[in-house]
């Protein structure tokens, strides 16, 4: 064999030596991400809106540690399709308005000084003005619409029959007002309120001097909101108003100033002639249990409407057809 033919073998043996291995064909990798699961939609279920207080209730006894009785008047029957809800009779009287000097370590230098008051007598409605009554006055072309239709945690609330009975909020002091006028009262002044509310006993809540959550909406905290306006009958004045401590602030007919019990009359004040806000009372459902206090005094813009703000009306001389609560007697 020739030199050259033992070369080309020798070659083509080391060729196929280094050429490299047939490889096998790579797996097939199954996806990493897989569909998302069906969700099923998750129901809220419906609880309770009425609030219960949690654990003992705190209390603050006043001096002299004297606690009224309270009269409570039987709870009045919702009544949406009147413009009226039932009337308690304040017979004329004279009170101490304001806060007295030792007996209430949360009053505030505008809630002095305290002072004689006197009265003519009027009546009250039980119930702060609810959705329900206060839709009647914008169906019959006389109020108009609140500012807002929700509430504070609620975004169908005006509208919504489930809330028919609840307190009427977000309407100016103007729209408070021009309801109690077509019903056939009008908004009661920051005297008579605190003359409703604390009676001529000068007690601390509607209900006697003890700070009790179990007898309002109140202290509830920011994610809380209104409840029926029949609520908390235990918490009821003495002569048997509802919800005068918490549930919402009310619109009063007065000017606010925080100098005003220095000159006021001593028979049936109105408030200062003008001023830049109108007067609240009663606390809402966060307020704290120190502002629901029946001499506390509030402040607000009389031409914004507030979640927590409502109103109910006074009459001086009901109608005959009105429905009127039995005539407490005052207990010394």
């Amino acid at each position: 064999m020739s030199t050259l033919r033992k070369l080309g073998i020798l070659l083509a043996v080391v060729l196929t030596a280094c050429s490299p291995a047939t490889l096998e064909p790579l797996p097939t990798l199954a996806p990493l991400i897989t569909a998302p699961p069906t969700l099923t939609p998750i129901l809220p279920t419906a609880t309770s809106l009425i609030a219960t207080a949690a654990g003992p209730s705190p209390t603050f006894i006043p001096t002299p540690a004297e606690t009224p009785t309270p009269l409570i008047a039987p709870a009045p029957t919702p009544t949406p399709y009147t413009r009226l809800s039932p009337l308690a009779y304040h017979p004329p009287g004279t009170f101490t308005m304001g806060a007295l000097p030792g007996t209430d370590p949360y009053a505030e230098a505008w809630e002095r000084p305290p002072h004689e008051v006197t009265l003519n007598g009027f009546w009250m409605e039980t119930t702060e003005v609810s959705n329900a009554r206060y839709a009647l006055c914008v169906a019959a072309g006389v109020c108009s619409l609140p500012l807002r239709t929700s509430s504070r945690t609620r975004g169908d609330y005006y509208d919504n029959p489930t809330f028919a009975e609840y307190p009427m909020v977000n309407v100016t002091h103007a729209q408070a007002a021009q309801f109690c006028e077509w019903a056939g009262g009008r908004l009661p002044t920051e005297a008579e309120w605190e003359y409703a509310a604390r009676f001529n006993d000068g007690r601390l809540y509607p209900w006697g001097n003890e700070q009790d959550l179990g007898r309002g909406q109140f202290g509830r905290g920011e994610g809380s909101d209104t409840e029926p306006v029949t609520a908390f009958p235990n918490g009821a004045s003495a002569l048997g108003v509802l919800n005068l401590a918490g549930n919402v602030w009310e619109w009063v007919a007065d000017w606010y100033d925080p100098g005003y019990y220095a000159v006021s009359p001593k028979e049936n004040p109105t408030g200062p002639a003008m001023g830049k806000e109108r007067v609240a009372r009663g606390g809402a459902f966060a307020t704290d249990p120190q502002f629901v206090r029946n001499t506390n005094r509030f402040s607000l813009n009389p031409e914004r409407g507030y979640t927590n703000v409502g109103f109910r009306c006074v009459i001086t001389d009901p109608a005959s057809d009105l429905i009127l609560l039995p005539t407490l007697t005052p207990q010394p």
